[in-house]
């Protein structure tokens, strides 16, 4: 089992969906710096949950986690910026499961993401930023 494999199944579409739009991306445990208050930037959080599953003689693997997007906008702008760079990044979750669909997936990590909740839109009372987030639980094995 490799936890990165399955992170990088993650967060490889995410990422790539925010370069596209320009927009800086931020993978966990890495510090925003050298913003400026009129950039728009990103960050995503996985974490992990159960592991296993209880059977009659063993555990069985059964990996589930969750996977939290944020994206941060220049404030006092409206929503609308938010909602468009959001968008392609809800859209990039279900290439995951698209991945695992057409057989791209058939070793390694396969990951699936379910329910995609939000996005929210949040204005944030410190710091010059509008922000928008995305939540999902996913499921995934390693094969």
């Amino acid at each position: 089992m490799s936890l990165q494999s399955i992170r990088y199944k993650i967060e490889g579409p995410v990422s790539q969906a925010f370069s596209i739009q320009s927009v800086t991306y931020y993978g966990e445990n890495q510090t925003p710096t050298g913003l400026d208050a009129d950039q728009a930037w990103a960050r995503t959080s996985v974490t992990f949950g159960a592991m296993t599953e209880s059977g009659l003689n063993r555990n069985f693997e059964n990996i589930r986690g969750s996977i939290v997007i944020e994206l941060f906008v220049p404030k006092n702008k409206g929503p609308a910026e938010a909602q468009t760079k959001i968008t392609p990044v809800m859209l990039a979750l279900n290439t995951i499961n698209d991945a695992n669909v057409d057989g791209s997936a058939a070793t390694g990590a396969t990951v699936w993401v379910r329910d995609v909740r939000g996005p929210d839109f949040i204005e944030m009372d410190e710091g010059p930023y509008f922000m928008a987030r995305v939540n999902a639980g996913f499921t995934a094995s390693y094969t």
